[in-house]
């Protein structure tokens, strides 16, 4: 069975419907018992406050909503370098090609970064980096 064709059963079944009612009038009752109060003491009119707020509702694709009555998902490894010991940016193999391919970049496109530079005053080396 395909995922949407799940997710579509899913979300037909009358548990779910209820339960994305239920969870949305929470937000609506958050809003208007927690958040208009906090927004009124700061000198937002309640006729901004209504406007801003105007159909405004759960945003149900968010990765990390873990709704009320639910289970959150366990948490993914994550394996992007970004989260990881920069290490691997500075491994000198990489650093050494990286620096080798922006000489030539430089060199190749001299005249180029030079008119770019006098123009808007953008320096080469940054283009390059960028």
């Amino acid at each position: 069975m395909g995922i949407s064709l799940v997710f579509a059963l899913l979300i037909s079944t009358p548990g779910y419907a209820q339960n994305t009612q239920k969870v949305e009038a929470q937000f609506q009752a958050w809003l208007q018992n927690d958040l208009w109060p906090e927004a009124k003491r700061n000198g937002v009119s309640k006729r901004n406050f209504k406007n801003a707020f105007k159909g405004v509702t759960l945003n149900w694709k968010l990765p990390d909503l873990v709704p009320p009555g639910t289970k959150a998902k366990p948490e993914r490894k994550q394996v992007q370098t970004e989260f990881k010991s920069p290490a691997r940016y500075f491994n000198p193999n990489n650093v050494n090609s990286v620096v080798s391919s922006g000489r030539k970049l430089a060199k190749k496109h001299k005249r180029l970064l030079e008119r770019i530079e006098k123009k808007y005053g953008v320096p080469g080396r940054i283009l390059l980096a960028i």
